[in-house]
């Protein structure tokens, strides 16, 4: 969990995105937000961006800077917030499931996973929100009306992310 921390550290500091769509994503949900701007705009027929998440992908990402003065350090602070929540959410899980073994193994592996995929665990971009999803329907799997109200906003991010939650139905 350390060595994820300091990888989200590395990246909140580094002053730049690593991926050409994590800037177009917040720019069309900042201007959304600030100038009403249509969040999927055609130039000439053409989609401005090649990139087409569900609106909640854009307006997540552009709350954070909407409240505060832009940065591109700031527009990665929502991510990273999912991100340490799912983390959060787990360890909470895993605790008053098996103990305090079962809890730091379940975690190791969690954020060993997760290591695994950085930048993309953390960068601006719908993966974030939706591991948060999904751990939340992990945790919550004996509320069906939670797992569907996960389900739901899974959705807004990717129009395909129910299926991340079918192991869970099962």
């Amino acid at each position: 969990v350390a060595i994820f921390g300091v990888a989200c550290w590395a990246y909140l500091g580094l002053g730049a995105y690593l991926d050409h769509i994590e800037g177009s994503v917040v720019v069309s949900g900042w201007e959304y937000i600030s100038n009403g701007m249509p969040l999927y705009q055609l130039q000439d027929g053409v989609p401005r961006f090649a990139t087409y998440y569900g609106p909640l992908s854009y307006l997540v990402e552009a709350l954070v800077p909407a409240a505060v003065k832009a940065s591109i350090t700031i527009t990665k602070l929502a991510s990273m917030t999912a991100a340490a929540a799912t983390l959060l959410m787990m360890a909470k899980h895993f605790l008053s499931r098996g103990g305090w073994d079962a809890a730091s193994l379940g975690l190791f592996y969690l954020a060993a996973g997760m290591l695994m995929f950085v930048p993309q665990s953390f960068w601006v971009r719908p993966d974030p929100f939706e591991i948060l999803l999904v751990a939340t329907g992990v945790a919550l799997a004996a509320s069906p009306i939670v797992i569907g109200l996960c389900i739901g906003l899974a959705v807004k991010f990717k129009i395909h992310a129910f299926v991340y939650f079918f192991p869970i139905l099962m």
